[in-house]
């Protein structure tokens, strides 16, 4: 009997040893090419912050210089008090605006100065003063909790910036993001009876796990300690709770998104002006999504890119991207600058139709 009991005892300390031992060698497969593999330097306060409802924010009078190694991409990042991007640490906090900006990186100004993005080029143009609350990795969804958030600016024109991928960020709890650790953030879900609504983010605190990723593994070569930063990634892709994708999902939550975003606009007397902005590639520029197209109704005003994105490449060869990056570049925002000018003067001048 003592015999039999040390051979399952032998047998399952082998079994644990080797399960250990797997776990380990299947941790440092994860986590080993990130180690060593900066692509981002973040110089200053980091770019965003933690947020129970939006899962992120920008921070509140942040002060930041953000350089991509890959690309060569070099910028300030400067916010006010309620975290919208303004070209110098000394700028007054808004207040007031008469217009509102929203979106992701496109709207942001991702690799640029702020004094380039089109939301600074459409309050030069316009006379009008513009907050930007736009942020990188955004979608529908962030775009309408910054907004609601933010409603005693009382704009009478809000703008919201929309990439086809928003069609997608929409249904993902993950944003995009630089680490492989998911960065959790609000999205559409649907109850049982099918019908729509917002979720909270489910991985709170997702924020603070990336910096410390970005701290303690890209910036370091391979050690022992990094194989617990493994054991987070497998933890993390083994519970990310999938999104819906399938094509009745991605019409609903975009029909769902714009419904509540133009019903937030009508509650403050504003004007809701949706512009498209496509892929910026000469060869690549594509329609608005059909999601979208059948979202939108007469009352938004919808300024689509698209055509003088291909009117731009007619009489142009140099790119209106950044180069290997494919964000606009400040020609691209001027170009979206001057179509928005237009729908602007239309909504000052009693024409809303286009």
């Amino acid at each position: 009997m003592k015999g039999c009991f040390q051979k399952w005892l032998m047998i399952g300390g082998g079994t644990l040893l080797g399960f250990v031992l797997g776990l380990l060698a299947y941790s440092y497969i994860v986590v080993y090419p990130y180690c060593g593999n900066k692509k981002l330097d973040i110089t200053g306060d980091f770019t965003i912050v933690d947020d129970d409802e939006i899962g992120f924010v920008a921070p509140s009078r942040g002060h930041t210089v953000r350089h991509h190694l890959d690309s060569g991409l070099k910028y300030f990042l400067f916010t006010d008090e309620r975290g919208a991007r303004v070209s110098h640490g000394h700028d007054a906090d808004s207040r007031s605006a008469d217009i509102v900006t929203i979106g992701c990186s496109f709207s942001w100004g991702h690799g640029i100065e702020n004094d380039s993005t089109y939301s600074s080029r459409l309050e030069t143009k316009t006379g009008l003063s513009v907050c930007n609350l736009s942020l990188g990795s955004y979608g529908t969804v962030q775009s309408l909790l910054r907004l609601r958030r933010n409603l005693d600016l009382a704009p009478s024109i809000v703008i919201y910036g929309f990439i086809a991928d928003h069609v997608r960020r929409n249904l993902s709890p993950c944003a995009p993001n630089y680490s492989p650790l998911c960065l959790s953030t609000p999205f559409v879900a649907f109850d049982d009876d099918n019908n729509p609504y917002i979720h909270p983010p489910t991985h709170p605190r997702s924020v603070e796990l990336n910096r410390r990723f970005y701290r303690e593994v890209t910036s370091r070569s391979f050690s022992f300690s990094h194989l617990w930063w493994g054991m987070r990634l497998i933890h993390s892709r083994m519970f990310i709770r999938q999104a819906r994708t399938d094509s009745v999902a991605r019409f609903v939550s975009m029909k769902y998104l714009i419904r509540q975003l133009q019903e937030l606009t009508v509650s403050i007397r504003a004007q809701l002006i949706v512009v498209y902005i496509p892929a910026l590639d000469q060869d690549t520029t594509a329609p608005p999504p059909r999601e979208l197209v059948a979202a939108l109704v007469p009352s938004i005003i919808f300024v689509d890119m698209a055509e003088p994105v291909r009117k731009y490449y007619l009489n142009h060869d140099r790119p209106l991207h950044l180069g290997m990056d494919k964000h606009p570049n400040s020609t691209a925002h001027a170009l979206i600058a001057d179509e928005l000018a237009r729908a602007v003067n239309d909504v000052r001048n009693g024409d809303r139709a286009r």
